[in-house]
């Protein structure tokens, strides 16, 4: 345990996981040192960028203890970094009702559930072929750009020219939200850009 504390005190993650494995390993009839290291474990491979491991890790943290705190916060981490989504928008609102005091979970809870919408929706920057961070300027640009590229008239041929009036419509549809400040704060925060904003606060 001294080990994997010196190595997450210097930063080194990498060495931190191991010497919780070891103890892990070692000490598999103390059930709450186990739980303890299993959980410092799946924050330690998610600093060093292994999700697959990190979800190992709380997996079985959370055998020991169903509602250990540190261990469900992980294991959310640990699917959003795995990619399933659908998982993690789960195990967040189960944290939610073990801790429903936690600011943590509760910001988790509300980006899983905006990850799993985006997910399922058009992209919009995307569409454009902008960042996130990109002003207005750069996104009214990249418009022109894709409505010219993508205008139905431009069609080579009629058997495509269903598919160029599709992403022609869509190409607007990103540019009408991504163009108007307050649809896009809406579409950055997850929310239905297409309801007005009373009607989503009631």
């Amino acid at each position: 345990d001294q080990a994997a504390k010196q190595a997450k005190a210097r930063g080194d993650h990498a060495a931190a996981a191991e010497a919780l494995v070891q103890l892990e390993k070692a000490d598999t009839g103390h059930g709450p040192l186990v739980l303890q290291a299993a959980a410092d474990l799946a924050d330690a491979l998610l600093a060093t960028g292994d999700a697959a491991g990190a979800k190992s890790a709380a997996e079985r943290a959370l055998k020991i203890h169903q509602t250990h705190e540190q261990a469900m916060i992980a294991l959310v981490k640990a699917l959003i970094g795995v990619d399933d989504l659908n998982a993690a928008v789960q195990a967040a609102r189960r944290a939610m009702q073990a801790h429903s005091r936690s600011h943590v979970i509760r910001e988790l809870v509300q980006r899983t559930e905006t990850l799993l919408k985006r997910a399922n929706e058009v992209d919009y920057y995307k569409v454009l072929a902008v960042s996130r961070s990109a002003d207005a300027r750069t996104i009214k640009k990249a418009y022109r750009r894709a409505a010219l590229e993508w205008h139905p008239d431009k069609a080579p041929s009629e058997d495509v020219r269903e598919q160029y009036d599709t992403k022609f419509k869509e190409i607007n549809l990103a540019y009408e939200v991504l163009s108007d400040p307050e649809k896009k704060g809406r579409y950055d925060r997850g929310e239905d850009v297409e309801q007005p904003q009373q009607q989503q606060q009631h």
